[in-house]
């Protein structure tokens, strides 16, 4: 258990016949200090930061039985991230590790195996970090630059609850990343939807030799256009595609992606393609506290996203909506102030960026022309 107040409940089993005089009893509670640093990473807004390639030690409770990691990638890498519960007994309890991208969408999770068969005891230490381990046990993937989050959490049951059997300890945690050799650049990463075929970015390739994985491209003898192929992320297996048109994301890279291989033609960049430019038709204040608000009908769109605050910068008194109709009535204003009111489309997609798990995602225009107007 984490640090806390806690509250205990002492009853009769069933079937036990209590005189009418009652029972006396007596309570003692133990505990034992840890002795160990606890850190408050329950939430994915308190997630630790997560070291590269070192060893850290982990706590799961009762009252805290998931933790938050995050880590920052600067550029494409192949990352391998396993945990080890072997620190608690001779039968280890089954963990959860899940991938989240920057928005705390899932993306991939892995269950850790009974590390008993993969241990060397050496010197009364478990050897549990060798090569076999680093790179091929643990969840295994290919991903692009960025900002990502990692939960270790107690295997729940079906009904999605965690078991009453569950045991809580330490963990350790590792995460290897190393480069795939080359990294793509894109010419431009987004473009709008226009309903014909989109131009697809130019792209540039740069070596890293000192990578793990590295291949010199001057002794492959790769085609013209190697990396320039496009494949469609809203599909399960990421289809490769002749052209771009879709709203979506559509991966740039060599001739397969394989998230769990590791050469050069697992490079690559992601182009986005988004709704077009927002649009108001007309914002008026018809009653006391509110704004209507009308937006130009997009066909392309799921809905619209509506920011209405009290400065040019959208700073103050900022007020965030969604809505699938083109007319808008926001409440709960103030009487005689001057708002700030600017619209743009959403196309809401499922993408599959590095498994079959489909991340669903709001793909967002730019922001259209800011009108104000005066709440009666």
């Amino acid at each position: 258990m984490k640090k806390g107040t806690y509250y205990y409940q002492i009853q009769e089993t069933k079937g036990t016949v209590i005189p009418k005089t009652g029972l006396d009893y007596a309570v003692t509670a133990t505990f034992q200090s840890a002795k160990a640093k606890f850190e408050d990473n329950t939430t994915r807004k308190k997630a630790a930061k997560l070291p590269l390639k070192k060893v850290f030690y982990g706590h799961l409770a009762s009252n805290a039985p998931t933790e938050y990691y995050k880590l920052t990638l600067k550029r494409v890498s192949y990352i391998v991230i396993g945990i080890n519960t072997q620190t608690m007994d001779d039968e280890p309890e089954t963990y959860v590790v899940t991938l989240y991208n920057k928005d705390g969408k899932r993306m991939l999770d892995w269950e850790n195996p009974d590390w008993v068969k993969y241990e060397e005891e050496m010197d009364g230490e478990a050897d549990w970090i060798t090569d076999d381990y680093a790179n091929y046990q643990g969840l295994q993937t290919v991903l692009e630059a960025g900002t990502y989050y990692v939960s270790v959490s107690v295997k729940k049951n079906r009904d999605g609850k965690i078991p009453s059997t569950a045991r809580y300890g330490q963990y350790k945690i590792f995460a290897n990343v190393s480069g795939v050799g080359v990294a793509l650049n894109l010419s431009s990463k987004y473009a709008e939807y226009t309903g014909k075929r989109i131009a697809p970015p130019k792209v540039s390739v740069k070596e890293y030799p000192k990578d793990l994985y590295y291949y010199p491209l001057s002794e492959l003898n790769l085609e013209d256009g190697y990396f320039e192929k496009i494949w469609n992320m809203q599909t399960k297996n990421n289809n490769k595609v002749k052209s771009i048109k879709k709203i979506g994301r559509y991966r740039i890279g060599g001739e397969m992606f394989r998230p769990y291989g590791v050469d050069i033609s697992n490079a690559y960049a992601i182009f986005t393609v988004t709704p077009i430019r927002g649009n108001i038709s007309r914002v008026s204040s018809k009653k006391p506290g509110q704004v209507q608000v009308s937006v130009k009908k997009n066909a392309q769109s799921t809905g619209y996203q509506i920011q209405i605050a009290r400065d040019r910068k959208f700073r103050k008194s900022v007020k965030i909506l969604k809505t699938t109709n083109i007319k808008k009535t926001i409440k709960g204003l103030s009487h005689g102030k001057k708002y700030y009111i600017r619209i743009r489309n959403y196309k809401d997609v499922k993408t599959y960026y590095c498994s079959d798990i489909a991340v669903p995602e709001s793909i967002y225009g730019k922001w259209s022309k800011i009108k104000t107007v005066v709440c009666k």
